[in-house]
C-alpha cells in the first residue's frame, strides 16, 4: 500500500457515516414533530360530566379541538369533505389522539 492509500483508509475509518445518518434522521424527526399540531389531551370525563348523549367524539383540526360529535355526525362530515379519515379524534378511554381511520367502529 502507498502512503496515500493509508491516508485514504484512515479517513474512512475515522469517519462514521452511520452516526452522521442517525444525526440527520433525528434532526428530521425533530422538524416533523414541530410541524404537527396536536392539541393537548382533554381532561378525562368524571362520573358527573360523562356525556348523556352519544356525542362523545372530539376532533382536532389545525391544532384546535372541536366537538363532541356522534359517530353519525363524524361520518356525515367525512362524506361532505369537511374532515378526512386522517383527522385526529379522541374520546373517553383513549390514551392519545388518533386518526379516525385507526379507530375501529368510527368510520
Amino acid at each position: 500500500m502507498t502512503p496515500q492509500s493509508f491516508n485514504d483508509m484512515d479517513k474512512v475509518l475515522r469517519s462514521n457515516p452511520a452516526e452522521e445518518m442517525a444525526k440527520q434522521a433525528l434532526q428530521s424527526i425533530g422538524t416533523m414533530q414541530k410541524k404537527i399540531e396536536i392539541p393537548p389531551m382533554p381532561e378525562p370525563f368524571t362520573q358527573t360530566d360523562m356525556p348523556t348523549s352519544e356525542a362523545s367524539i372530539l376532533l382536532a383540526v389545525n391544532g384546535e379541538q372541536f366537538g363532541p360529535y356522534t359517530r353519525t355526525q363524524v361520518r356525515d362530515m367525512i362524506a361532505h369533505g369537511d374532515i378526512t379519515t386522517e383527522t385526529l379524534m379522541w374520546t373517553s378511554g383513549m390514551l392519545e389522539w388518533m386518526p379516525l381511520s385507526k379507530v375501529p367502529g368510527i368510520i
